[in-house]
């Protein structure tokens, strides 16, 4: 919409000053109006404080009322009361009297009104047979108000409460009766922090003043305006109304009706008032601040438009200009936008901007990703790098393992035909100690490689870890003590004793190396049950009962950095060289593939602890088969085996093992001869290799079932698990060995294989 020309003549100070003057017309009504709302809302307050004032004091009255009424009935019960034992009684009075400063006395009369009992002396004769409280309380046979009266005993105002005295027969025999004091709440709306000349009355059921909070001598004894107590006496049991009071004054006053059960009038009525000068001068002065408040705001506001229109407007038009002239002179390192912030014209300044930004963001965003590409490229050589180290780990340890598989057998054979020789036997017991021991360093270039094999079964972790207590002492340097802390209970899980050997070896290396020259190191087991919180916490494990291993140190600790990183593969804090990043990724790994989770505490300073949960089982570890001796077949019991493996030096022992045990053997070098030597031949088992050149063993044992229906079949193999299940081998059970084995285990295998 085009302005109207007188206006678009106008200058920009000029401008703002119409506005302002535009916009303070409604904000001047709504100040009105707020004031007015805040005026109302004063008045309703007010009300409510005159309500709850006479709430306060009407529930405080009907509380005196029911402890009185419990005093009483309690008195009656007495035997001196009920046998007129009046100096056995009257210091009992007093005691209670002293202990209640609301009652102002506590007597006891007999049927005719004689006091004979009070807790306030009297001279005598002390005669209540005129008031109400009395004769209603022998009328009525309950609790009995009274009216406003001026004690015998105090010389007083006072208010009474009368209760009958009956004898064990239930029969009236006198009356007990209580009088309060009745200018108890005269600081109330002090307390209650009302406004100043807020007041109450107390008025009986004639209508006649008991106490007042402002000059009650003035007051009390009088009757209350008949036209406005009969207002109240014909009215709802409670009410707020603004009127005139009995002091003359305009007042918000609130009233309530106090009963006694029973009674069908009210014996007393609660009046609470409040001043309406007082309740409207808060909002008053508020209006008054306000609308002075708003006029030195609109002089104000006056006098900043025409300072706004040269500052904020005219002299940033004058910098976007200057700014534009450089960039178009070409410089874009000028940067506008700080200059003129805010607003349209801050938009403004940042579309200038744009330009050279952009060359900027676009130059830091090739930069950037031409670093994620180097450090993605590295860590994928990094990957490929290891992944090739485990493929030559796996393919070494295949071939240790077809070397390893003679000079273990024939080294037990040696010990079989050197029985008595103890010399050679040692010497044969040498060789046997260095090859089991370079097969355990196979294990380890498996266990690099993360292609081991996982023999699983039921063991007790804490014989593991003392039995390998002793390779691990040779393993960590002597300043380090190695301490122990095993539960008690003998208590298993399921796992490979081997892998859990690597875990402890691990961690035990990764503390060694963050200790210093001396320190400590605790291996630990401890059952504990995780439940759903935990378990919520820490995902990876699901609630359950399970065993923890834990392997603690005092060393330096690590930092929270760190801490979130120590489990990624290639990550290590150790300097370059000195760390391949596996070491804690393999233990994560192992723990993982045994259904259990890694937990880790560390501070800088303040050592480390790794905690692993393994699953609890309640089996037993299963016990160890005996060796089973090569027996000796009788010669008619010759069973026929075809025996294929390509390495020549495992071929050669096996086939001897099995002419040992008398078996009629067929021998092999590769599936094709082994096809051509089975022809037109009976089989009994199949002993074979499972990777070899042509065919596999499960390939060349299926080419075999259809000649063979139902052909037992022995698998051998120094490869990784994953590489033989990959071939069709099946996981587990008895018809695969792993390379290296023993005599005695291969013919139990072998024998086992016949017997399926």
């Amino acid at each position: 919409m085009i302005p109207p020309p007188c206006l678009a003549t106008l200058s920009i100070r000029s401008l703002l000053l119409l506005i302002t003057l535009v916009v303070a017309l409604p904000a001047a009504g709504l100040i009105l109006y707020s004031g007015i709302q805040f005026r109302n809302a004063m008045f309703n307050e007010a009300k409510n404080d005159t309500a709850k004032l006479a709430d306060r004091i009407a529930t405080d009255q009907q509380n005196l009322v029911a402890g009185a009424e419990q005093l009483m009935a309690a008195l009656s019960l007495l035997p001196e009361v009920r046998g007129r034992d009046a100096a056995r009684v009257e210091p009992v009075l007093r005691e209670l009297r002293k202990l209640n400063p609301m009652y102002s006395n506590i007597f006891i009369a007999d049927p005719r009104g004689t006091v004979w009992a009070t807790a306030v002396p009297v001279k005598p004769p002390f005669v209540i047979g005129d008031r109400r409280y009395f004769r209603n309380a022998l009328a009525s046979g309950r609790l009995s108000s009274g009216e406003y009266v001026v004690s015998r005993a105090t010389a007083r105002p006072a208010l009474n409460l009368a209760y009958p005295l009956r004898n064990v027969h239930g029969a009236i025999v006198g009356v007990i009766s209580v009088g309060f004091v009745i200018d108890r709440y005269r600081q109330l709306p002090e307390q209650m922090k009302l406004p100043a000349g807020s007041s109450f009355v107390l008025l009986d059921h004639r209508g006649v003043v008991l106490s007042r909070a402002i000059n009650p001598e003035s007051f009390i004894g009088k009757p209350y305006p008949e036209d406005e107590f009969m207002k109240m006496e014909r009215g709802p049991e409670s009410g707020t109304t603004v009127r005139t009071s009995i002091g003359g004054d305009k007042r918000i006053i609130s009233y309530r009706k106090i009963r006694l059960p029973g009674e069908q009038s009210p014996y007393l009525y609660v009046g609470a008032g409040i001043p309406v000068a007082m309740a409207a001068r808060e909002a008053n002065k508020a209006l008054t601040k306000t609308v002075a408040l708003f006029t030195s705001f609109l002089v104000l506001a006056c006098f900043a438009a025409a300072l706004i229109g040269k500052r904020s407007i005219v002299d940033r038009f004058k910098l976007l200009e200057d700014a534009s002239q450089r960039l178009a002179a070409g410089d874009l390192q000028v940067r506008v936008s700080e200059l003129v912030a805010g607003g349209e014209l801050g938009s403004l300044g940042k579309t200038f901007d744009a330009m050279a930004e952009q060359l900027a963001v676009r130059e830091a965003e090739r930069l950037k990703a031409e670093a994620e590409k180097d450090l993605l490229t590295g860590q994928l050589i990094q990957a490929h790098k290891m992944e090739s180290i485990g493929r030559l780990a796996g393919g070494v340890a295949h071939d240790f393992n077809n070397l390893l598989t003679p000079i273990i057998g024939y080294s037990e054979l040696l010990k079989k035909d050197l029985k008595g020789d103890e010399s050679a036997l040692g010497r044969v017991g040498n060789i046997l100690s260095a090859a089991n021991r370079s097969k355990e360093i196979v294990q380890q270039l498996l266990s690099f490689s993360r292609k081991q094999v996982m023999e699983m079964k039921i063991v007790d972790l804490n014989q593991v870890v003392k039995a390998f207590q002793g390779i691990l002492r040779h393993t960590i340097r002597e300043s380090i003590d190695i301490r122990l802390d095993l539960t008690e209970e003998g208590l298993c899980i399921r796992a490979d004793g081997n892998q859990i050997e690597q875990v402890i070896m691990n961690l035990a290396v990764n503390a060694q190396d963050a200790i210093g020259a001396r320190g400590s190191i605790t291996i630990g087991t401890s059952p504990v049950r995780i439940d759903d919180e935990d378990a919520r916490r820490h995902p990876g494990a699901p609630p359950g009962r399970y065993l923890v291993l834990a392997i603690t140190d005092d060393g330096c600790g690590m930092a929270p950095e760190t801490l979130q990183r120590i489990f990624e593969p290639f990550f290590t804090s150790k300097g370059v060289g000195k760390g391949t990043g596996l070491g804690l990724a393999t233990v994560y790994g192992i723990v993982r593939q045994h259904g259990g989770n890694i937990r880790v505490e560390s501070e800088p300073g303040k050592g480390t602890a790794f905690r692993c949960y393994f699953p609890l089982v309640d089996e037993l570890p299963a016990s160890e088969q005996p060796a089973m001796h090569i027996p000796d077949l009788p010669a008619g019991d010759r069973r026929t085996i075809l025996l294929v493996e390509d390495n020549e030096m495992v071929r050669t022992l096996v086939s001897e093992l099995l002419k040992r045990q008398g078996f009629d053997l067929l021998v092999a070098e590769d599936p094709k001869q082994a096809l051509q030597l089975s022809e037109n031949r009976s089989l009994d088992l199949l002993v074979t290799d499972v990777v070899m050149p042509g065919m596999t063993g499960p390939e060349l044992h299926a080419r075999l079932l259809d000649r063979y229906q139902g052909l037992k079949v022995l698998f051998m193999s120094g490869y990784s698990d994953n590489v033989i299940a990959r071939q069709g081998v099946p996981d587990g059970g008895m018809q695969f060995i792993q390379k290296p084995f023993s005599i005695d285990e291969f013919a139990r295998r072998v024998e086992t294989s016949l017997a399926e």
